[in-house]
């Protein structure tokens, strides 16, 4: 179930939305077995997410704040490995041919459980700066930087993802 409102005009949006999600028989990973699955009951996650964009000369600034509560319906606790608070904020702009973009985005602290073991993982926010430049019509270059601040960070309990990381690529229509 989702309810919500927008409103906007030439220059700006604004988006609010109520979120309630039931789920039954959901699949998640098993803390005591980490190569298996288990099957919970019963779960739900009731929420808000606000989202915001303004333009601003050529450029545009999006920024988007999402709370919920994702729990175990059966025995009334925390989903593993969900935040409560999700935040990002971007900027977007077009200079001459280039389009340059950066964006924040801010994980909350989350429970995990890895062979028995309770484990609470911190918060983290990771910096994403990207460009992109037309070569063609049908030829796009684009280059990323994923976590630029080079942040040690573990979205679930020992498993660490890649620090800084350089893509680049061209994109071709047809």
């Amino acid at each position: 179930n989702e309810a919500g409102f927008q409103w906007g005009d030439e220059r700006q949006t604004l988006r609010v939305v109520a979120f309630r999600n039931k789920y039954s028989n959901l699949i998640a990973d098993n803390p005591d077995n980490p190569f298996n699955r288990i099957n919970i009951g019963a779960a739900s996650n009731l929420g808000q997410e606000i989202t915001y964009k303004k333009m601003i000369q050529d450029g545009a600034v999006r920024l988007t704040w999402v709370h919920q509560n994702p729990k175990d319906d059966v025995s009334n606790t925390a989903l593993l490995k969900r935040a409560a608070h999700f935040f990002s904020a971007g900027y977007s702009e077009k200079i001459d041919a280039w389009q340059v973009e950066t964006s924040a985005r801010y994980t909350g602290q989350r429970h995990d459980r890895y062979q028995g073991t309770d484990e609470i993982l911190q918060s983290y926010w990771l910096l994403d700066v990207a460009v992109s430049r037309p070569i063609t019509r049908q030829t796009l270059w684009y280059g990323r930087i994923d976590n630029v601040t080079n942040k040690d960070y573990s979205p679930a309990y020992g498993y660490h993802v890649l620090r800084r990381t350089l893509i680049t690529g061209l994109r071709i229509s047809f």
